[in-house]
């Protein structure tokens, strides 16, 4: 049983049992008709009822697991106060998101696991209300 839902887990790219709980009565058939799960009948009742909470504590040690082989990467930005006195961001304004000109950034380094050598890094800005 927890090898089927450890399948399940990873073909949804290891969502929380939250989210999967909901997403397994169609998850499950497809993994079927595919040929990655194959269950009894009580076995897949049982998987299907089974509880968010009950998943994430039958998928721990496989999350923790993954998360040791360091999956998520490095993060490589750092506090700073350079930039913050060169840049000018009004900050006492309201948050509209309905209004052009709000942005969300987020910058990102795309370097794998180790930040040593050359690599990218990418600077996203979004305008919250046109996208």
């Amino acid at each position: 049983m927890v090898g089927a839902l450890r399948v399940a887990a990873e073909t949804s790219n290891w969502l929380c049992g939250t989210r999967l709980a909901p997403f397994l009565p169609e998850l499950v058939p497809a993994l079927e008709t595919e040929g990655a799960l194959r269950l009894t009948a009580a076995d897949r009742a049982a998987l299907l009822a089974m509880s968010a909470r009950t998943i994430d504590r039958r998928l721990r040690l496989f999350r923790l697991q993954r998360d040791s082989k360091n999956w998520h990467g490095v993060g490589t930005t750092k506090p700073g106060t350079l930039l913050k006195s060169q840049v000018l961001i009004q900050t006492y304004t309201p948050w509209e998101d309905q209004r052009p000109g709000f942005e969300e950034i987020d910058l990102v380094a795309h370097c794998g696991t180790m930040t040593e050598g050359f690599y990218l890094n990418t600077l996203n800005a979004t305008d919250v209300a046109t996208g």
